[in-house]
């Protein structure tokens, strides 16, 4: 008969522990994962398309409403803002030497990358003689140039 000494038994039974719990912690592992990167890619949400609403709208008097009309503190504020780009790249301002773009400027600005943000609607609306509201009525205002 062979005999093996004791802390060689027990480094066996260490060893087969180990290999036990390590077998169970995979076998663990491997059941409580997420869904593979497929499964996930088709779980993903579909991308948001708005459309524009072209139905004739009537106001309380029975008058039809124009989609031209645009009446929201932030309607206003864009109105004027493409006025005075219009203005800036092929109207008055853009031939008034005398006069600065200073939107096309702040817009040019670097870190601007022609971002329009809601946080500056203040100094903006000051500029453009528009009646600032709250500022929470403001969002941020992305512009492309037709030749960008």
């Amino acid at each position: 008969m062979l005999m093996i000494p004791m802390e060689l038994q027990l480094s066996v039974l260490i060893v087969q522990e180990v290999l036990i719990l390590a077998r169970e912690l995979l076998l663990l592992m491997y059941t409580q994962t997420t869904p593979p990167p497929r499964a996930r890619r088709e779980e993903r949400l579909a991308d948001v398309v708005a459309e524009l609403d072209e139905d004739e709208q009537v106001d309380e008097s029975g008058n039809l409403i124009s989609h031209d009309d645009i009446s929201s503190v932030m309607g206003e504020y864009l109105k004027a803002v493409c006025a005075r780009i219009q203005s800036e790249t092929t109207g008055i301002v853009s031939r008034n030497a005398l006069e600065e773009p200073w939107l096309l400027n702040k817009l040019r600005a670097e870190g601007a990358d022609w971002w329009l943000r809601g946080a500056c609607a203040q100094s903006v609306c000051k500029k453009l003689d528009v009646e600032y509201g709250e500022p929470s009525y403001y969002c941020d205002i992305k512009v492309q140039l037709g030749d960008q």
